[in-house]
């Protein structure tokens, strides 16, 4: 009796031991905070390239101050040490800048890399991608109504859809592409 237990629980798939990975079927709660974040990340996501967009032109002008053009000539500038010239707080300001500005782009890249493999998902890919893409990513902000006449979908199965890459986009982010990223930001501390 216990030598086929045995064999049952090594023949039984594990989820156990793979970081990112949950049965399917798991807990209705998680799932519904994976779609709230998802929903949350998206939907602040058009906000945040608008403001980086504002911040990489400031930069822009920072480093024209400093008698540069060019973003990376500032950079270089900035590793000189300029103790002796007093500019010790602008030079901390600036750099705390352009790291905030890195870091907020490597989580734009985050959410393009979703979207990118959202497209290839096999069964409605293209049209998931549209739909996250027309309501969160266009600069533009579209309504519901134009989106479903722009893909000729009804409203029932536009709002299916809708969910459905949303929870996709979820899946993506936060058992595709998170998980490798955020092992890599671990061993970097």
């Amino acid at each position: 009796m216990q030598r086929d237990t045995k064999l049952q629980d090594q023949q039984q798939p594990s989820s156990k031991g793979l970081k990112g990975v949950r049965p399917l079927g798991g807990t209705k709660k998680l799932e519904t905070q994976q779609f709230h974040k998802t929903k949350l990340l998206l939907s602040i996501y058009r906000t945040v390239v608008w403001r980086i967009e504002t911040a990489i032109y400031e930069v822009q002008e920072t480093a024209q101050e400093y008698g540069s053009d060019r973003i990376s000539e500032l950079v270089d500038f900035l590793s000189l040490e300029l103790d002796e010239y007093d500019l010790t707080k602008d030079k901390k300001a600036i750099e705390d800048r352009l790291m905030c500005i890195a870091e907020t782009k490597q989580m734009i890249e985050i959410v393009d890399k979703a979207l990118k493999h959202l497209k290839t998902h096999p069964k409605h890919g293209q049209v998931y991608h549209d739909i996250i893409t027309y309501c969160y990513i266009d600069k533009d902000v579209i309504c519901d109504d134009a989106i479903m006449r722009k893909l000729n979908l009804t409203q029932s199965t536009y709002y299916r859809y809708k969910k459905q890459a949303t929870e996709l986009m979820g899946i993506a982010l936060w058992g595709y592409i998170i998980p490798p990223l955020k092992e890599y930001w671990d061993k970097l501390q």
